[in-house]
Formats: structure tokens, C-alpha cells, sequence
């Protein structure tokens, strides 16, 4: 997964320059250096431009990102596909009586906080219809 935040909001780096977040799922492993090395080779593979102009990169590792998403590394919980987008995302009703999603990845539109509030404001609605 490749997202370029500068895209959309040119201040985020300096001028000239982009930002790109880079992930991908990580096997366990004891030394997180050799698969850090892993994942800028195959970043580079993609990018040959790249190489030589990067400013900095931070690995994240699964330790780290449990450490604020309290969900063992994983910062999705429905499982995605890049297909789902706006009305291909899951619904907020499930076809199980009674069980609802509202999160940031159902539902809604838009992405982070801003698409759980819709997935919130959407299942509120159907939820006060059913009365």
C-alpha cells in the first residue's frame, strides 16, 4: 500500500518534495533492520527515482502501532479489499440479526474520522427508523 498525503496537501513536506506512507503486512520476525532493508528495496524496485532522494523513512513495526491501536498491529478490523470504496464498502447492517458496523470501515464515505462519524450518523439513522 502506497499513499501520498502531499498530493492532496502540498504543505506536508518541503517544497519540491513528497511524503509517502508505505505499508505492507510483515511476517514475525526477530530483526526488524533486515525487514525494514526488505521493504525499501521493493519500494526502490517500484521507484527507482527514489533512490538517492529520500530524506528519511521510519519503520513502523507491529509493536508499535499495537501500542495505540490496542488490535495486535492491525489498524483495520473488517477485512478490505481495494475494491471497497464507497458503496462497495461493507454495508452497516449485516445480514446477522441484530449485529450493526459503524466504524471507519463501513459504510459512511470519506476515510478516517471522517467516515466513522458518517458510519456512525448512517447506522443512528436506520437504527431510529426500526423504532
Amino acid at each position: 500500500m502506497i499513499t501520498i498525503p502531499t498530493n492532496y496537501d502540498a504543505s506536508l513536506a518541503p517544497e519540491g518534495r513528497q511524503m509517502i506512507f508505505y505499508g505492507s503486512g510483515s511476517p514475525a520476525v526477530d530483526d526488524w533492520s533486515k525487514w525494514e532493508k526488505v521493504l525499501m528495496d521493493s519500494f526502490y524496485s517500484a521507484y527507482p527515482e527514489a533512490r538517492g532522494k529520500v530524506l528519511w523513512h521510519r519503520l513502523d513495526t507491529p509493536e508499535f502501532i499495537n501500542s495505540f491501536s490496542g488490535e495486535t498491529g492491525n489498524i483495520i478490523g473488517v477485512g478490505q479489499t481495494v475494491t471497497q470504496v464507497h458503496e462497495k464498502r461493507p454495508s452497516v447492517v449485516t445480514p446477522l440479526k441484530g449485529l450493526y458496523l459503524a466504524s471507519a470501515e463501513a459504510g459512511g464515505h470519506g476515510i478516517g474520522t471522517e467516515l466513522a462519524a458518517d458510519s456512525d450518523r448512517e447506522l443512528f439513522e436506520i437504527l431510529t427508523k426500526k423504532g
